[in-house]
């Protein structure tokens, strides 16, 4: 019998176990950093979704990353939710600003655990979101990092991306004519890989940033059509037919201009699209000297461009399009309120340090547009135009300095207001507090009197001598609690909250310890104290100390005064 036990025993924690071994899911080591179980099921819903429904994964990556302190953590998991974010907002949302807050916060993880080559990655996308933006600055330190990271590891594909990006930068900065050597190199490519013809697309997409002519324009469209129509990669199709139509406009060739138009606009996929569309057909409507129609699609393109966070070159072009065909149609109003929302994007545009770089920025496109128009009137104009932006500049400027002054110099009449209404509160409650010690001094003199009287009329000596004795011991305790709990009352009386919220927070104080706090909230000096109260000034410089221990403050930059005034306003 006991040994059928042993063995049933033996059975059952042999299965137990195993069991806990076998039934027990192996915990993934990533879901530690999760603080909560809606975390880790969130993480794993991420994990679940990011390949078959990126808007799915993205809600789930976006709550967890809110929830984390990305600080604290650093893990490849991590990261890789940080760049997904990135890239669905910059290339789906085409949030832009957040694109670059996520890659940033991906590529500093990347870069603390060591994972260079994705960290080069992630900050070639920043740098594209940082131009696409109109930060050039940034964008070329990002580029120049991501490519001194993706030559270390040779990772050819990030290596193109930075040189295309690299390329932008450079004719935005010094505007070369390097068209045919980009042609060559770019239109030539032919690897056969889907990635690859993706960013062939986005080559021949960035060939417009350069002077070409009307053949290069051709190439680069019948390049672009047959990449679509082999792997239907639609992402920049759209851009290359609206910049065609740009530079077909500028070299008068209006009738392709008109007809890259029409393809394009059944391809328009969102309110990007839609945006740069109506950008393009109002300049080919201005161009074509069609003003109407010109000012009807600039306001429609500057509906969409300011629902996302796109370029701002094309916003800067619809802006400066209308404010342009208002002034010379003699519409003051509408031409300012597009010469204000361009100013506003020029100072968004340019830092503090490139003022200068601004003005002269701004020259030059004046000056190529008048080159353009070769009319002295609109040269004068834009001149004017030059100078109120300049004036509207320096008077926001002004006005904002003013603006500063005024809040500063409020705020220290306010605190030089309540300063002065706490002394006269503190001096009010000391003339109180003394002349009710007063009246409680005259009251108790008129008692003695009175009981001194009696005893000189009475001639029992024995009974005499045992009124004088109370009579002596009520002069020495003249000074009793008793006196201070009358004080406490009148002050209660007179709706200080002050020693209601003492002895809410403090009711271990005693009554000796309550007086004290009082006289100091009411400013009182130690010698002041020491004279209503009849004690030394040692006296009260030792009950301050105990006072201090009592309520915690160590060391002399707590002042005893500022703690006591707190409870004024709890």
């Amino acid at each position: 019998m006991i040994k059928t036990f042993i063995c049933l025993i033996i059975a059952l924690t042999t299965i137990k176990f195993y069991g806990e071994n076998i039934i027990s899911p192996p915990q993934d080591k990533t879901l530690k950093i999760f603080s909560s179980n809606t975390q880790k099921k969130q993480y794993r819903q991420f994990i679940k979704n990011k390949n078959t429904n990126p808007d799915s994964a993205y809600s789930y990556a976006v709550t967890l990353l809110n929830d984390i302190d990305s600080t604290l953590i650093y893990n490849k998991e991590m990261a890789e939710m940080f760049r997904f974010a990135s890239k669905y907002e910059g290339d789906s949302l085409f949030k832009y600003k957040n694109g670059v807050t996520y890659g940033e916060k991906a590529f500093n993880i990347y870069s603390k655990l060591g994972l260079e080559k994705e960290a080069a990655r992630i900050l070639t996308d920043v740098a594209d979101y940082n131009f696409k933006l109109g930060n050039k600055h940034f964008s070329f330190n990002n580029v120049l990092t991501a490519m001194e990271l993706a030559k270390k590891h040779q990772d050819t594909i990030t290596i193109r991306e930075c040189s295309l990006i690299m390329e932008r930068i450079h004719y935005y900065y010094h505007n070369d004519e390097k068209t045919s050597r980009l042609y060559n190199k770019f239109v030539s490519m032919s690897n056969e890989s889907e990635i690859e013809q993706t960013q062939r697309t986005k080559a021949l997409n960035n060939l417009f940033y350069y002077p070409i002519l009307k053949e290069e324009i051709d190439s680069i469209i019948t390049v672009a059509e047959e990449i679509y129509e082999k792997y239907k990669i639609n992402s920049h199709l759209v851009s290359i037919y609206l910049n065609a139509v740009l530079k077909y406009t500028d070299l008068s060739e209006m009738e392709l201009a008109e007809k890259y138009l029409k393809k394009s606009l059944p391809l328009l996929r969102n309110i990007k699209d839609s945006g740069y569309y109506y950008s393009a057909e109002g300049y080919y409507h201005l161009m074509n000297n069609d003003f109407n129609k010109s000012i009807e699609s600039e306001n429609l393109a500057k509906l969409y461009l300011n629902k996302g966070d796109f370029n701002p070159q094309m916003l800067l072009r619809s802006y400066d399009i209308l404010q342009w065909i208002y002034m010379t149609r003699g519409d003051f109003k509408n031409a300012y309120d597009n010469l204000k929302n361009l100013t506003d994007i020029y100072i968004d545009l340019v830092n503090d340090e490139k003022i200068i770089e601004l003005s002269k920025s701004i020259n030059e496109l004046q000056n190529t547009r008048v080159e353009e128009q070769n009319n002295s009137y609109k040269y004068i104009i834009k001149i004017v135009i030059f100078a109120l932006i300049i004036v509207l500049v320096g008077t926001i400027l002004f006005f904002y300095a003013y603006i500063q002054r005024r809040k500063l110099l409020k705020k220290n009449l306010q605190l030089e207001d309540e300063k002065y209404k706490n002394e006269l509160k503190a001096k009010d409650d000391m003339i109180k507090v003394k002349r009710l010690q007063q009246y409680q001094e005259s009251v108790f003199i008129q008692g003695l009197i009175c009981k001194l009287d009696e005893i000189s009329k009475s001639k029992d000596i024995t009974t005499s001598n045992t009124r004088l004795k109370e009579i002596i011991r009520e002069l020495e305790g003249r000074n009793d609690i008793s006196n201070w709990i009358e004080v406490e009352k009148s002050l209660e009386g007179n709706n200080n909250t002050f020693l209601e919220n003492l002895v809410k927070t403090h009711p271990d104080l005693t009554i000796n310890e309550r007086r004290l706090c009082t006289f100091i909230h009411m400013n009182m000096s130690t010698k002041e104290i020491s004279n209503i109260t009849n004690q030394t000034i040692n006296g009260i410089n030792a009950a301050r100390t105990r006072l201090r221990k009592k309520f915690g403050l160590t060391g002399d930059d707590k002042s005893l005064i500022t703690y006591l005034d707190k409870f004024d306003i709890m």
